[in-house]
């Protein structure tokens, strides 16, 4: 996840030290601005401009803003780790990325990318999720019979939960990995 990738980078902001967990406060405050800046101002522009505002249209746009977040992720993976090499050829020593994590080590995270650098990739994330998963749920909403509309919601839904037992799963299975 990329509370893990948090873990090992630097969240020092004066006296203050921005917790890795803190980081997840700006996903649900992004829906809640940028809910109405899509309905008001980016899906008006988009069909003033002359691009398609389907459903299809928008969930598919959505779907490649997320995988652009996680390319994001990936470049910010990268930065983190070149870090903890320069370090690791300037002090003599040979630091992983997992020791990085750890508590015992916070002058490892001292010279590490600011926490504040994942801003970027959970707004493009907050903006795939919005143009998606929103999309989808209007979607299931506006096109299924009467009969339907609560259980083709509670599907949609019911699958982004499986998602979250997939992470439950790949969590406990890295830390035992972790482990040994």
């Amino acid at each position: 996840t990329w509370i893990v990738q948090l873990s090992a980078m630097n969240g020092q902001i004066g006296g203050f030290e921005l917790k890795p967990d803190q980081m997840q406060i700006f996903n649900p405050l992004y829906i809640l601005l940028l809910i109405p800046a899509f309905e008001y101002g980016v899906y008006p522009l988009m069909k003033k401009i002359g691009i398609p505002t389907t459903p299809l249209v928008r969930m598919v746009t959505g779907m490649v803003f997320t995988s652009l977040s996680f390319v994001m992720a990936a470049i910010l993976q990268i930065a983190i780790e070149g870090k903890l090499d320069e370090y690791n050829v300037e002090h003599g020593t040979s630091f992983s990325f997992l020791q990085l994590q750890n508590e015992t080590f916070p002058y490892l995270r001292e010279n590490q990318i600011h926490r504040l650098a994942m801003i970027p990739q959970i707004f493009i994330l907050t903006c795939g999720e919005i143009m998606c998963s929103i999309t989808a749920l209007e979607f299931a909403y506006a096109y299924a019979p009467e009969s339907m509309k609560s259980v083709c919601q509670s599907l949609l839904l019911l699958s982004n939960s499986f998602g979250n037992v997939l992470v439950i799963i790949f969590k406990k299975v890295t830390d035992n990995y972790v482990r040994n």
